[in-house]
Protein backbone atom coordinates (compact mmCIF):
# COMPACT_ATOMS: atom_id res chain seq x y z
CA UNK A 1 0.00 0.00 0.00
CA UNK A 2 3.30 2.50 0.11
CA UNK A 3 2.48 4.60 -2.98
CA UNK A 4 4.96 7.13 -4.57
CA UNK A 5 3.32 8.84 -7.90
CA UNK A 6 5.07 9.52 -11.41
CA UNK A 7 6.44 13.20 -11.62
CA UNK A 8 3.31 14.49 -13.69
CA UNK A 9 1.34 12.98 -10.88
CA UNK A 10 2.97 14.96 -8.00
CA UNK A 11 2.84 18.28 -10.03
CA UNK A 12 -0.83 18.20 -10.17
CA UNK A 13 -1.44 16.96 -6.88
CA UNK A 14 0.53 20.05 -5.58
CA UNK A 15 -1.24 22.43 -7.52
CA UNK A 16 -4.51 20.84 -6.06
CA UNK A 17 -2.66 21.13 -2.55
CA UNK A 18 -2.01 24.41 -2.62
CA UNK A 19 -5.77 25.35 -3.54
CA UNK A 20 -6.88 23.70 -0.57
CA UNK A 21 -4.12 24.56 2.22
CA UNK A 22 -2.01 27.67 0.48
CA UNK A 23 0.83 28.09 -0.13
CA UNK A 24 2.61 29.23 3.05
CA UNK A 25 4.07 25.34 3.62
CA UNK A 26 8.03 24.56 4.09
CA UNK A 27 9.54 22.62 1.48
CA UNK A 28 9.67 19.25 3.85
CA UNK A 29 5.82 19.73 3.63
CA UNK A 30 5.40 20.06 0.00
CA UNK A 31 7.52 17.20 -0.52
CA UNK A 32 5.48 15.00 1.77
CA UNK A 33 1.98 16.61 0.10
CA UNK A 34 3.39 15.29 -3.14
CA UNK A 35 3.54 11.72 -2.12
CA UNK A 36 -0.54 11.56 -1.33
CA UNK A 37 -2.15 9.63 -3.61
CA UNK A 38 -4.92 12.06 -6.05
CA UNK A 39 -7.99 10.19 -4.51
CA UNK A 40 -9.70 13.05 -3.02
CA UNK A 41 -9.93 14.20 -6.71
CA UNK A 42 -11.97 11.55 -7.55
CA UNK A 43 -14.83 12.30 -5.37
CA UNK A 44 -15.55 15.44 -7.47
CA UNK A 45 -18.36 13.50 -8.49
CA UNK A 46 -19.64 16.72 -11.09
CA UNK A 47 -16.57 18.67 -12.25
CA UNK A 48 -19.06 21.01 -13.64
CA UNK A 49 -20.03 21.89 -10.13
CA UNK A 50 -16.61 22.34 -8.46
CA UNK A 51 -15.95 22.42 -4.43
CA UNK A 52 -15.34 25.62 -2.83
CA UNK A 53 -16.07 27.78 0.24
CA UNK A 54 -19.76 28.23 -0.66
CA UNK A 55 -20.64 24.97 -0.80
CA UNK A 56 -20.14 24.92 3.32
CA UNK A 57 -23.69 26.37 3.84
CA UNK A 58 -24.67 22.67 3.17
CA UNK A 59 -22.41 21.94 6.27
CA UNK A 60 -24.43 19.04 8.83
CA UNK A 61 -25.48 20.49 12.02
CA UNK A 62 -23.17 20.98 14.89
CA UNK A 63 -24.06 20.45 18.47
CA UNK A 64 -26.00 23.94 19.40
CA UNK A 65 -23.90 24.40 22.35
CA UNK A 66 -20.92 24.92 20.10
CA UNK A 67 -20.38 25.65 16.79
CA UNK A 68 -17.67 24.30 14.59
CA UNK A 69 -15.50 27.77 13.86
CA UNK A 70 -15.85 29.49 10.35
CA UNK A 71 -13.22 27.68 7.97
CA UNK A 72 -11.48 29.58 5.53
CA UNK A 73 -11.81 29.40 1.50
CA UNK A 74 -9.63 26.96 1.78
CA UNK A 75 -10.25 23.01 2.82
CA UNK A 76 -10.29 19.48 1.85
CA UNK A 77 -13.45 18.20 -0.38
CA UNK A 78 -13.83 14.71 0.62
CA UNK A 79 -14.26 15.55 4.17
CA UNK A 80 -15.97 17.85 3.66
CA UNK A 81 -18.25 15.33 0.78
CA UNK A 82 -18.14 12.14 3.55
CA UNK A 83 -18.51 14.05 6.69
CA UNK A 84 -20.15 17.14 6.19
CA UNK A 85 -16.49 19.17 8.01
CA UNK A 86 -14.30 21.83 6.61
CA UNK A 87 -10.66 20.91 7.05
CA UNK A 88 -7.39 21.73 5.06
CA UNK A 89 -6.28 18.44 6.37
CA UNK A 90 -6.28 16.22 2.91
CA UNK A 91 -7.81 12.92 2.93
CA UNK A 92 -5.79 9.52 2.42
CA UNK A 93 -7.19 6.18 2.70
CA UNK A 94 -3.92 5.06 2.37
CA UNK A 95 -0.68 4.33 4.78
CA UNK A 96 2.07 6.36 2.36
CA UNK A 97 5.85 5.26 2.50
CA UNK A 98 8.41 7.88 3.48
CA UNK A 99 11.25 7.65 0.77
CA UNK A 100 14.01 8.32 2.73
CA UNK A 101 12.83 5.15 5.19
CA UNK A 102 12.21 2.69 3.06
CA UNK A 103 15.42 0.90 4.14
CA UNK A 104 14.35 0.94 7.71
CA UNK A 105 10.85 0.42 6.93
CA UNK A 106 12.34 -2.99 5.31
CA UNK A 107 14.47 -4.21 7.79
CA UNK A 108 11.49 -3.46 10.47
CA UNK A 109 9.30 -6.21 8.53
CA UNK A 110 12.35 -8.27 8.08
CA UNK A 111 12.39 -8.23 11.69
CA UNK A 112 9.24 -8.80 12.82
CA UNK A 113 8.49 -11.66 9.59
CA UNK A 114 11.24 -13.56 11.85
CA UNK A 115 9.53 -13.31 15.38
CA UNK A 116 7.10 -15.73 13.58
CA UNK A 117 7.82 -19.18 15.03
CA UNK A 118 4.68 -20.37 15.98
CA UNK A 119 1.59 -21.30 13.47
CA UNK A 120 -1.30 -18.83 14.15
CA UNK A 121 -4.80 -19.89 15.69
CA UNK A 122 -8.14 -19.73 14.19
CA UNK A 123 -8.93 -16.68 16.04
CA UNK A 124 -5.60 -14.97 14.68
CA UNK A 125 -6.55 -15.65 11.38
CA UNK A 126 -10.13 -14.59 12.00
CA UNK A 127 -8.84 -12.12 13.13
CA UNK A 128 -6.51 -11.12 10.79
CA UNK A 129 -9.31 -11.47 7.83
CA UNK A 130 -11.22 -8.47 9.42
CA UNK A 131 -8.71 -6.48 9.63
CA UNK A 132 -8.01 -7.11 5.95
CA UNK A 133 -11.34 -6.30 4.82
CA UNK A 134 -11.02 -3.11 6.50
CA UNK A 135 -7.76 -2.09 5.09
CA UNK A 136 -8.73 -3.04 1.32
CA UNK A 137 -11.90 -2.27 1.38
CA UNK A 138 -11.57 1.05 2.58
CA UNK A 139 -8.35 1.70 0.31
CA UNK A 140 -10.97 1.20 -2.65
CA UNK A 141 -12.14 4.21 -4.29
CA UNK A 142 -16.01 5.56 -3.10
CA UNK A 143 -17.83 4.88 0.15
CA UNK A 144 -17.52 1.83 2.45
CA UNK A 145 -19.21 0.19 5.18
CA UNK A 146 -16.80 1.38 8.16
CA UNK A 147 -16.88 5.00 7.04
CA UNK A 148 -20.66 5.06 6.92
CA UNK A 149 -21.02 3.66 10.55
CA UNK A 150 -19.70 7.04 11.94
CA UNK A 151 -19.66 10.75 11.47
CA UNK A 152 -17.30 13.87 12.83
CA UNK A 153 -18.89 16.30 14.56
CA UNK A 154 -17.36 19.33 15.99
CA UNK A 155 -17.16 19.09 20.01
CA UNK A 156 -15.77 22.24 21.20
CA UNK A 157 -12.61 24.79 20.94
CA UNK A 158 -10.30 22.69 23.26
CA UNK A 159 -11.13 19.75 21.80
CA UNK A 160 -11.70 20.38 18.05
CA UNK A 161 -13.83 17.78 15.75
CA UNK A 162 -14.75 14.51 17.37
CA UNK A 163 -15.90 10.64 16.06
CA UNK A 164 -19.31 9.64 17.01
CA UNK A 165 -21.02 6.04 16.41
CA UNK A 166 -23.94 6.36 13.54
CA UNK A 167 -24.65 2.66 14.22
CA UNK A 168 -23.78 -0.01 16.62
CA UNK A 169 -20.82 -1.86 17.56
CA UNK A 170 -20.22 -5.20 19.41
CA UNK A 171 -17.28 -5.69 20.99
CA UNK A 172 -14.61 -6.64 18.86
CA UNK A 173 -15.85 -4.93 15.72
CA UNK A 174 -13.33 -3.29 13.44
CA UNK A 175 -13.97 0.65 13.16
CA UNK A 176 -11.03 1.46 11.25
CA UNK A 177 -7.55 2.10 10.77
CA UNK A 178 -4.60 5.11 10.94
CA UNK A 179 -3.90 6.38 7.55
CA UNK A 180 -0.96 8.80 6.97
CA UNK A 181 2.56 9.46 6.23
CA UNK A 182 4.71 6.35 7.22
CA UNK A 183 8.15 8.35 8.50
CA UNK A 184 10.68 8.63 10.89
CA UNK A 185 10.33 12.44 11.50
CA UNK A 186 6.88 13.49 12.44
CA UNK A 187 5.69 16.74 11.41
CA UNK A 188 3.67 16.96 14.71
CA UNK A 189 3.82 14.17 16.79
CA UNK A 190 -0.03 15.34 18.40
CA UNK A 191 -1.00 13.24 14.92
CA UNK A 192 1.50 10.65 14.81
CA UNK A 193 1.30 6.61 16.41
CA UNK A 194 4.36 5.40 16.91
CA UNK A 195 5.77 1.59 17.22
CA UNK A 196 7.73 1.94 20.44
CA UNK A 197 8.67 -1.53 21.11
CA UNK A 198 8.25 -3.38 18.35
CA UNK A 199 10.78 -3.96 15.16
CA UNK A 200 8.98 -0.86 13.83
CA UNK A 201 9.99 1.40 16.77
CA UNK A 202 11.33 4.69 16.01
CA UNK A 203 8.72 4.90 12.95
CA UNK A 204 4.99 6.99 12.97
CA UNK A 205 2.06 7.18 10.90
CA UNK A 206 1.71 10.85 10.62
CA UNK A 207 -1.55 12.15 9.97
CA UNK A 208 -0.86 15.63 10.03
CA UNK A 209 -1.58 16.76 6.85
CA UNK A 210 -3.49 13.80 5.27
CA UNK A 211 -5.26 11.50 7.18
CA UNK A 212 -8.67 9.70 7.49
CA UNK A 213 -11.47 10.23 10.17
CA UNK A 214 -8.91 8.24 12.40
CA UNK A 215 -7.49 11.04 13.73
CA UNK A 216 -10.22 13.07 15.00
CA UNK A 217 -11.00 10.19 17.67
CA UNK A 218 -10.40 11.79 20.88
CA UNK A 219 -8.85 11.24 24.40
CA UNK A 220 -10.60 9.88 27.59
CA UNK A 221 -9.04 7.54 30.11
CA UNK A 222 -8.80 3.61 29.42
CA UNK A 223 -11.48 2.54 31.88
CA UNK A 224 -13.93 5.21 30.29
CA UNK A 225 -13.01 4.39 26.75
CA UNK A 226 -14.95 2.24 23.83
CA UNK A 227 -12.36 2.03 21.69
CA UNK A 228 -8.55 0.11 21.31
CA UNK A 229 -5.89 0.54 19.63
CA UNK A 230 -4.12 -2.62 18.10
CA UNK A 231 -0.77 -2.93 16.06
CA UNK A 232 -0.93 -4.88 12.62
CA UNK A 233 1.14 -6.26 10.37
CA UNK A 234 0.70 -6.55 6.69
CA UNK A 235 2.44 -6.47 3.34
CA UNK A 236 5.32 -5.21 4.82
CA UNK A 237 3.54 -2.08 6.80
CA UNK A 238 3.12 -1.28 10.26
CA UNK A 239 -0.84 0.07 11.21
CA UNK A 240 -2.83 0.64 13.82
CA UNK A 241 -6.16 -0.87 13.60
CA UNK A 242 -9.54 0.68 15.40
CA UNK A 243 -11.09 -1.92 17.54
CA UNK A 244 -14.28 -1.41 19.72
CA UNK A 245 -13.23 -2.35 23.24
CA UNK A 246 -16.94 -2.35 24.91
CA UNK A 247 -20.46 -2.11 22.82
CA UNK A 248 -21.31 1.18 21.27
CA UNK A 249 -24.67 2.54 20.46
CA UNK A 250 -25.24 5.06 17.95
CA UNK A 251 -24.34 8.26 19.12
CA UNK A 252 -21.23 7.94 21.24
CA UNK A 253 -18.54 9.85 21.03
CA UNK A 254 -15.43 7.29 20.28
CA UNK A 255 -12.71 7.58 22.34
CA UNK A 256 -9.61 5.48 23.54
CA UNK A 257 -7.15 6.13 26.19
CA UNK A 258 -3.94 7.77 24.24
CA UNK A 259 -1.31 6.60 26.71
CA UNK A 260 0.53 9.04 29.85
CA UNK A 261 3.13 9.88 27.03
CA UNK A 262 1.29 11.73 24.77
CA UNK A 263 0.01 14.17 27.58
CA UNK A 264 3.70 14.28 29.41
CA UNK A 265 5.02 15.40 25.91
CA UNK A 266 2.75 17.87 25.86
CA UNK A 267 3.18 19.35 29.26
CA UNK A 268 -0.76 19.50 30.20
CA UNK A 269 -2.84 17.59 31.79
CA UNK A 270 -5.37 15.65 29.41
CA UNK A 271 -8.62 16.39 28.94
CA UNK A 272 -11.56 13.67 30.28
CA UNK A 273 -14.64 13.36 27.85
CA UNK A 274 -17.28 10.85 28.10
CA UNK A 275 -18.78 8.94 25.47
CA UNK A 276 -22.12 10.74 25.51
Amino acid sequence: MAFIPHAEGLRSLWQAACEIIGPELSSREQQRLGLYPTQYEAYDDDPSDPINSSDADEMIPVRDFHRAPQSTAHFDPVFFRQFGIRTNTLFTKTITADPDCLDKIKKGWDEYRATFTLKPSKEDKRIARLFDACIYGSASEGDDPWTKKYEIRWVHEAVGFGVYAKESYEIGDVIGYYAGYLTDSPINHDYAFGFDGSSFEGLHIDGTLAGNAMRFVNHTPDHLANVKTVEYYKDGLPFIMFVAKNKIYPGEALLYDYGGGYWETKGISPFQLNTR
